[in-house]
């Protein structure tokens, strides 16, 4: 009973935080917003997950949460709730699920622990608020983990099965970001399931076979498609979905490659303003612990970081449970810290990890041990406060409270040492690092309350860290320039063409869609920094009527744009000034009367 009630209150906990105020965010990251608009246009668009409401371009993600989110606006209608609502109620379930997933290793008591970690964990309410769908990728692969986890506790065959299906779909939401947690899978089946080999071969085959039929299935049928009867691939240059698992969604996100998104725009020396905003940080063992992502996601993984030693000696459950659970969080940690990009909201892919070690840590922290081995416990809580409050400390809106809960936990910590080495009362004693193991679980809440409460979120194409915000250097916004509405409307209202604009960016044209409702053409990747269409191939749209205004970011510069941008210049006229007052860092061009003779 003790339980159950416990879970309630976490959930609340976790629902709360994810769902106050959820109509803040708008319609969250207007990139998929343009997707899912763009999808339910037709059962073609719908079922390649087109970009465009014409589908020219196919999104550069898999399917299965984008389905989602386009059935849920088929039938609510689109917005910020057929967007948000399944994100943020997936957080919340995932929440759910790490109780359950933690038990095998934990046990009940201190599974609640894990499930109220993950609640307040800031970089998961993050996502969760957010319509990018690392969220509902984390509850399949806490799903997978249950049923792995009962498979090996039972030798059952059918949960392997189910497992492997599972992971199917985890691939189908955000390809290969899940697999993170595959070497955990395959050290739990090799040290808890050894018999699995040579008994039972034909199911482990048959569980290989439903994981690469299922993950497989969608991508084989986009390639199978002739390539004029579907839309091009986003961000691949064979225009092959293989391809974009591969390079793009694959070796581009992990091998340091240059990813020219990333690159200084002008194409000279120097950082791209929007790295630093995205929370990646400089590749090495601190990235996850310093900068933005150190109030996001910090102070856990040093409490996970105590579970991980306490797991490798199997100091709790049995050791497969323990080993995997280790494991999964060492692979996240890892791949993380030293890959090509660490965005904040892959760490879904191994939050639970996360919350279940910290809770291993926090529950060591809290039993009793030796006098030597209690003050090495209040040690290391206060070496986690003062970890905590360093972090916040440029952080104007959550510095104050932070430090304020972290000098409890010093404070406690203190007094509980002072005890030991005085002999003092031993309950008292366990109450003070009781309190102060508490405190460190509590300051991860600060930041999530800001989040929930505070954080300015929605309209932008791939939101930042939220924390970007309460920095003390300022604000920095993505949000679309101002003379952008201006210069569609004027476009829209001179001209028919199905395109109401050609714009130079996928993230433009999203914006427009999802926003105004204008179908916008990307003629320009900006993730690539290639033309999309040629000069000739640019042409023909406009003489065939489908394109005839071309909005133009005055930053991409000829360098950028190159052969396609010396065309626009030559063929085209600038109209700004017609549609706006005051030029902004857009120049709108009319491309009315080229035909293929004339360019």
């Amino acid at each position: 009973m003790f339980n159950r009630f416990s879970l309630v209150i976490v959930v609340g906990i976790a629902a709360f935080l994810r769902f106050y105020d959820l109509d803040r965010a708008g319609l969250g990251n207007l990139f998929y917003a343009a997707t899912v608009r763009s999808m339910i246009e037709s059962v073609h668009n719908f079922f390649f997950v087109a970009y465009d409401p014409f589908g020219a371009f196919m999104v550069d993600k898999p399917p299965l949460a984008l389905w989602i989110q386009a059935s849920t606006a088929k039938v609510i209608g689109f917005g910020g709730n057929a967007m948000l609502f399944p994100m943020a109620f997936s957080g919340t379930l995932a929440v759910v699920l790490t109780f359950f997933a933690a038990r095998f290793f934990l046990g009940s008591k201190f599974a609640i622990l894990a499930a109220l970690i993950l609640a307040i964990f800031p970089e998961s309410v993050a996502t969760s608020r957010d319509s990018t769908m690392d969220s509902m990728m984390m509850v399949f692969l806490l799903a997978s983990t249950i049923a792995a986890q009962i498979a090996v506790r039972n030798k059952s065959r059918i949960w392997l099965i189910t497992c492997a299906f599972l992971m199917g779909l985890v691939f189908n939401i955000k390809f290969i970001e899940g697999f993170v947690a595959i070497p955990a899978f395959v050290a739990l089946l090799i040290v808890g399931w050894p018999s699995l080999l040579k008994s039972h071969f034909k199911t482990l085959v048959l569980s290989l076979f439903v994981f690469s039929f299922i993950s497989l299935a969608w991508i084989t049928s986009v390639d199978l498609v002739n390539r004029e009867s579907r839309p091009v691939v986003m961000n691949d240059t064979n225009n092959s979905a293989y391809s974009l698992v591969w390079n793009y969604n694959g070796l581009d996100r992990v091998l340091h490659r240059t990813i020219p998104i990333f690159q200084p725009a002008n194409g000279g020396t120097g950082n791209n303003p929007t790295v630093p905003v995205f929370g990646i940080g400089d590749a090495g063992p601190f990235r996850l612990v310093s900068g933005l992502n150190a109030p996001l996601m910090g102070t856990t993984i040093a409490l996970a970081f105590l579970g991980v030693l306490l797991a490798l000696r199997k100091a709790f459950r049995p050791k497969p449970f323990a080993l995997f659970w280790a494991i999964w969080g060492i692979s996240g940690f890892l791949l993380f810290s030293f890959s090509n990009r660490a965005a904040a909201h892959y760490t879904e892919s191994y939050a639970p990890a996360l919350a279940v070690l910290a809770a291993a840590g926090a529950a060591w922290l809290l039993t009793t041990g030796s006098r030597a081995g209690q003050l090495i416990r209040i040690f290391i809580i206060g070496a986690i406060a003062f970890y905590s409050q360093f972090v916040f400390d440029s952080f104007l809106p959550l510095a104050t409270p932070t430090l304020i809960v972290a000098v409890l936990a010093l404070v406690s910590s203190l007094c509980a040492s002072a005890f030991i080495l005085i002999n003092s009362s031993k309950n008292l004693t366990r109450l003070l690092i009781a309190l102060a193991t508490f405190c460190l679980i509590a300051i991860p809440a600060i930041p999530s309350w800001w989040i929930a409460f505070e954080a300015p979120r929605g309209h932008v194409i791939a939101p930042p860290n939220p924390l970007i915000q309460a920095k003390d250097e300022g604000e920095f916004s993505l949000y679309p320039s101002s003379d952008a509405e201006e210069l569609i409307s004027f476009a829209s209202a001179e001209s028919k063409t199905p395109y109401v604009i050609g714009v130079d960016g996928f993230n433009r044209a999203g914006e427009f869609f999802s926003m105004y409702g204008k179908p916008a053409l990307p003629i320009w990747g900006e993730y690539t920094r290639e033309a999309l269409f040629s000069p000739s191939e640019l042409t023909k749209l406009i003489a065939d009527g489908e394109v005839r205004f071309l909005l133009i970011d005055s930053r991409r510069n000829s360098k950028l744009l190159g052969e396609l941008g010396t065309w626009i210049r030559h063929n085209c006229s600038d109209v700004t000034r017609l549609a706006v007052e005051k030029r902004g860092r857009n120049s709108l061009y009319d491309c009315n009367g080229v035909t293929l003779e004339k360019s």
